[in-house]
């Protein structure tokens, strides 16, 4: 294929980027400017979709000023926190791109990775391309006990549901509009478990054309101060929990099946519309 062609058919396809924010005040506004200059310099139609999960600090003040200015700058926003997994339904559900992903909001993985997964999701036959700290080239700094926890959680995980990916859990992912759109009202987690989520009914419905990417994890830098940031205890046990009731959908309760609709797609919706 011809280097005009490939971009002819770029400028054909638009791209939904979803940020679920929660008290990331200090990151959001980098955040979005370096998003919004990797989807700008690709030359795709886009938009990006900032879901505020709480309204906890400044940062649903910091993106509706930005949104005022970049009219592609969608806001969604409801007070009690309700976790990412219910924030990304929220986006997903609003995204009108023939591409749609998301990435974290705290500026840890770097926007340029977005630009690889675009890449590669247009020129090959892969449902959903997700980033990956366990790829060769992935570049990652992350403390000794963060690691261990890492691998500690991706051995559970693969013992469960064996999605064959290294790593589940990295804060970028990219699907085709087909895939998500079917994924989408499936989905039942509220917080971190969702990725798990994602993936494993993806795999359940038949989208096993997962390609992993590298990506750079950074600490960000706060007045000087670097800083890397952590999932709690809680946060970890509740990540366990849920992934015990996903794998009890999945494999038990058949919940995730067409015969299941009436179930699944009562769900709840978002309550909010984009400002």
């Amino acid at each position: 294929m011809k280097k005009n062609e490939i971009n002819v058919k770029k400028s054909r396809l638009s791209v939904s980027v979803v940020i679920p924010t929660y008290k990331d005040e200090k990151y959001i506004n980098k955040t979005l400017k370096d998003v919004k200059s990797v989807l700008e310099k690709m030359g795709f139609d886009y938009e990006i979709i900032v879901v505020v999960d709480g309204l906890i600090d400044g940062t649903f003040n910091i993106v509706s000023e930005l949104s005022k200015r970049l009219k592609k700058i969608k806001t969604v926003a409801y007070k009690v926190n309700r976790g990412k997994g219910y924030a990304l339904r929220q986006g997903f559900s609003l995204a009108k791109g023939d591409l749609i992903g998301f990435i974290d909001a705290d500026g840890q993985i770097k926007a340029q990775a977005i630009e690889s997964a675009l890449k590669k999701l247009t020129n090959s036959d892969a449902d959903m391309v997700i980033g990956s700290k366990k790829h060769l080239l992935s570049k990652v700094v992350y403390s000794t006990e963060r690691r261990i926890l890492s691998k500690m959680s991706q051995f559970f995980i693969k013992l469960l549901f064996n999605v064959g990916v290294s790593d589940t859990q990295a804060g970028l992912k990219m699907f085709k509009r087909k895939v998500i759109g079917e994924i989408g009202p499936r989905l039942t987690v509220d917080r971190f478990a969702i990725d798990i989520e994602i993936l494993s009914v993806a795999k359940f419905m038949g989208y096993k054309n997962i390609e992993e990417i590298p990506i750079e994890v950074k600490s960000v830098d706060h007045g000087g101060q670097k800083i890397i940031q952590t999932i709690s205890f809680v946060d970890l046990f509740k990540t366990f929990s849920d992934s015990l009731k996903i794998f009890y959908q999945l494999r038990i309760d058949k919940f995730y099946s067409l015969n299941n609709k009436d179930k699944w797609i009562k769900l709840d919706k978002p309550d909010h519309s984009p400002r």
